[in-house]
């Protein structure tokens, strides 16, 4: 005997407005939802105890992603649906970040922010170097050395600071903990010793790994108390006044000839930690930090630096 399935859609809507949720299972026929992955999560719990299928589809028809079910239970992750929404997402318009000053970096391939209240700190890649840079007059007004390179690092106040820094053949990443009088610190080693930016809310300091898509809230033992995915691969993340605003999306570095695709994203932890993209950044992007008035990034391979407010 043939076993009939349910069959659902989730279309972007035409006004950009998140996605509609269509099935001839449901009861209204189609149904809004403020985020692709909303849409799909609640067509995978309708069609939990059905056969069924869940198409994603983008802007131009076209189905990007297929989710078939031969079981009773649907079985497909939330991680899986997670990244289908996003493919979706980003095949949706979305306004370009508003840039306010691209500026020649100070060094060559600028790689780690940080903002100290005063001055914004910068690291090379290539050199391994690490400095102090006046925004205003935009003149490097220190240099310290650090142990190894600095790929990310964060100001926690009253002039200590946290950074990753990869030491060996291997580039095994560390967190670090610097202060003016003590100087650095090793505080421990990063999980399978991979990891990238810092980020600190005021009371905790977080962590991520740039190909697992993970924000981990970390305290200075290494103990994870929490986590967060993303969805994307992840090159920069800050916190204002308890938002967590994060770069997301893909390198591409396996793709020849596909340029990398990143777009600032933003969360609030303590409110279930709900990811909704918030605009386009049209270059190579590496770390993102905030200085009270704009956001500020890199360019490493154009060894630029881009201060850029969000659009409204």
């Amino acid at each position: 005997m043939a076993i009939s399935r349910q069959v659902y859609e989730v279309r972007p809507r035409k006004d950009h407005l998140g996605a509609d949720l269509i099935s001839d299972a449901q009861p209204f026929g189609r149904l809004w939802y403020d985020t692709p992955d909303n849409a799909n999560g609640y067509a995978m719990h309708s069609s939990r105890s059905h056969h069924a299928v869940i198409r994603i589809y983008d802007d131009a028809g076209n189905v990007i992603e297929t989710h078939p079910s031969n079981y009773r239970i649907c079985r497909i992750t939330k991680r899986e649906w997670r990244q289908a929404a996003l493919r979706l997402l980003w095949t949706m318009s979305m306004s370009n970040i508003i840039e306010h000053k691209r500026r020649t970096s100070p060094t060559v391939t600028p790689q780690a922010l940080a903002w100290d209240g005063a001055n914004l700190w910068m690291s090379s890649r290539d050199l391994g170097t690490l400095y102090k840079v006046d925004i205003d007059t935009w003149k490097i007004v220190d240099e310290i050395d650090p142990p190894g390179i600095v790929w990310a690092g964060v100001s926690l106040g009253h002039g200590e600071m946290r950074f990753t820094i990869g030491k060996g053949l291997n580039d095994d990443r560390y967190v670090y903990r610097y202060a003016p009088d003590d100087g650095f610190m090793k505080l421990f080693a990063c999980p399978d010793f991979t990891g990238s930016y810092l980020s600190f809310d005021g009371e905790h300091l977080y962590f991520s790994q740039w190909y697992k898509g993970d924000v981990h809230q970390i305290e200075d033992s290494g103990k994870i108390q929490r986590t967060i995915n993303v969805g994307a691969e992840i090159c920069g993340h800050t916190f204002v006044d308890g938002t967590l605003y994060v770069i997301r999306g893909r390198e591409n570095k396996d793709v020849p000839g596909k340029s990398e695709e990143w777009r600032i994203a933003r969360l609030i932890p303590r409110d279930g930690a709900r990811v909704g993209d918030v605009a386009d950044i049209p270059f190579a992007s590496r770390s993102l930090v905030f200085d009270g008035k704009h956001f500020w990034s890199n360019h490493r391979a154009a060894n630029e630096t881009i201060c850029f407010t969000l659009p409204i």
